[in-house]
């Protein structure tokens, strides 16, 4: 009798041990983290350019709180973060097909990359209507102030960011390059500045990149 007794208790703890962890994983998936989206022509006779973009986006991912066994894309503000691509060489209407697909099934909290004025405008109308934060790089004071001598910008380590970029990369940063490396920094001082998650008040953070913008 008590080893049968011992027997139940064992299963019903066993049971109670596996619904734990059932409850655990099946929470957010992604606690700590946040979803963006990044535009840049990675087709087409402009790859090149929109290649160098998301690389300094990369980079700047890689900069702070990497650690080898991690499954985002990188850290930016301190959080996991998860870059999903858009081609900005598609057709107007495929291009932003694609990109409502994104909004609805990785719910960005942010949209940017490198982009001429009339997409640039096309973007931020779609991204207001989804409520999700759009912005361009060239609007901060970190480009605008650094644009005429982009070799002289350094890394969050103080080292120039040209070298870091061609030993990473293997070719000397162009331009866009610099943008987007600029884009993520961006979204890291904003991200950090914030006392919540960033996708929990949208407002609160298009409030923080303003600042961002500023800041850089």
């Amino acid at each position: 009798m008590i080893t049968k007794k011992f027997d139940a208790y064992k299963a019903a703890l066993a049971q109670a041990v596996f619904f734990a962890l059932f409850i655990i994983s099946s929470g957010p998936a992604r606690a700590h983290s946040f979803s963006l989206v990044f535009v840049a022509p990675l087709s087409g006779e402009n790859m090149g350019q929109g290649k160098q973009a998301l690389d300094g986006f990369m980079l700047a991912t890689g900069e702070e709180d990497s650690h080898a066994l991690e499954e985002s894309d990188g850290h930016l503000g301190g959080l996991d973060s998860y870059v999903y691509t858009l081609d900005s060489s598609l057709e107007s209407k495929t291009m932003l097909e694609k990109l409502d697909s994104l909004i609805t099934t990785k719910q960005p909290v942010f949209v940017t990359g490198v982009f001429n004025a009339n997409l640039e405008e096309l973007l931020r109308e779609v991204t207001r209507e989804k409520n999700v934060v759009f912005f361009s790089p060239d609007n901060s004071g970190m480009w605008q102030t650094n644009k005429d001598s982009l070799g002289k910008l350094v890394n969050i380590n103080g080292r120039s960011l040209s070298v870091t970029m061609q030993e990473i990369s293997g070719y000397t940063p162009g331009p866009n390059a610099y943008r987007g490396y600029i884009a993520a920094r961006l979204i890291s001082t904003a991200v950090r500045s914030l006392a919540e998650d960033p996708d929990d008040n949208i407002n609160l953070t298009t409030e923080a990149l303003m600042r961002a913008q500023k800041m850089l």
